[in-house]
């Protein structure tokens, strides 16, 4: 399939720093990513340094530069990259969550795919501009007691235990490379706190996703899958 041409977006991102920062980063490290994702290695070769030579005073885009190159890094690894993922890597996944911005989020939900049970909740800007952690609220003792079969085809079955008292669960599954959220499912809650559901997964693309677990809206816990036909 041939390659869209980019050159004349590149070129008006360029042309962009000197009037609207914020749309030369939004457009410049969306376009990095995209070259990333489809392999268009020279071209992203070409665009980082670009944008790596301008991000000092703009925090949040250079949180999300080094998001971006800590992925690439992480999707060229095995499917299970755990125990290949550098010590530095983690420590960049770690400083960006607590990082105010857009990547903060999906830095955090890494840095729990890769860790599961560190529970790393992500940066927010307060009120009145301040930044900060998300209020820390105690994990959900949910437990999931299944999550099969994995890697997935088709369908993805869950069985998870609920603490007692809980109203409402929820598993997130979202895609790694691009954070994209694809599927969410509220699954009803048993009265004796074992809960099952069966999660169709059959249109989501080959590839790495993680599964967010939360109990009224409290992380509970962020699983591995993989989808693979």
């Amino acid at each position: 399939m041939a390659q869209p041409d980019t050159a004349a977006l590149e070129t008006y991102v360029g042309t962009l720093f000197a009037t609207n920062p914020e749309a030369f980063f939004g457009l410049g490290l969306d376009l990095l990513e995209q070259y990333r994702r489809v392999g268009r290695r020279a071209a992203a070769a070409r665009l980082r340094p670009v944008l790596a030579a301008r991000v000092a005073g703009h925090p949040a885009a250079a949180a999300r530069l080094a998001l971006s190159d800590v992925v690439s890094r992480l999707s060229s690894l095995a499917p299970w990259p755990m125990r290949q993922v550098s010590a530095a890597d983690s420590i960049v996944l770690r400083r960006v969550a607590r990082t105010p911005g857009g990547a903060a989020e999906l830095a955090a939900l890494w840095f729990n795919y890769l860790y599961p049970g560190a529970g790393l909740r992500p940066a927010v800007l307060r009120p009145g501009g301040t930044a900060g952690a998300k209020p820390i609220q105690p994990l959900s003792q949910a437990v999931v007691r299944a999550l099969y079969p994995n890697p997935a085809a088709d369908r993805l079955h869950v069985e998870i235990n609920a603490p007692a008292g809980a109203k409402s669960v929820v598993l997130r599954l979202t895609e790694l490379l691009g954070g994209r959220v694809v599927s969410q499912t509220t699954i009803p809650v048993a009265k004796n706190g074992t809960s099952q559901a069966v999660i169709d997964v059959h249109d989501l693309r080959t590839g790495q996703y993680a599964a967010m677990l939360t109990i009224d809206g409290v992380p509970a816990t962020t699983q591995k899958v993989l989808i693979s036909r």
